[in-house]
């Protein structure tokens, strides 16, 4: 399921309610403009996952279950809006996410040695 239009300072409380919940970040893009122009948070949880997605023009996306997304709108009280993807599209994913990026190998080294 994803929706969209998630105003940017509650995509952003949902990211750092997901982490202190033990999620973990899997891939976050880190070209120059990301958080200006667009961002892509992965994060992992035992085998489930959740994409994040945001540009300038749409806020904020999250890809989850139903299930997660009715957690996050009782946690939140917000009602979150079904939509179609723009941030999340296959497309766009497919130009961005890249798990063996630099600053992702160091994240999954320091997360190795922490975990």
């Amino acid at each position: 399921m994803v929706v969209i239009n998630v105003e940017t300072e509650l995509w952003n409380q949902i990211i750092s309610y997901c982490i202190k919940n033990d999620w973990h970040i899997k891939y976050k893009y880190d070209l120059f403009d990301a958080g200006i122009d667009y961002d892509l948070i992965v994060l992992s949880k035992d085998d489930e996952k959740l994409m994040f997605g945001w540009d300038n023009w749409f806020e904020g996306e999250i890809e989850a279950s139903e299930e997660i997304i009715s957690e996050f709108e009782e946690v939140f009280a917000k009602k979150l809006t079904p939509g179609e993807a723009s941030s999340l599209k296959p497309s766009v994913i497919k130009l961005f996410y890249n798990e063996s990026s630099f600053s992702n190998k160091i994240m999954n080294f320091i997360r190795n040695l922490t975990h």
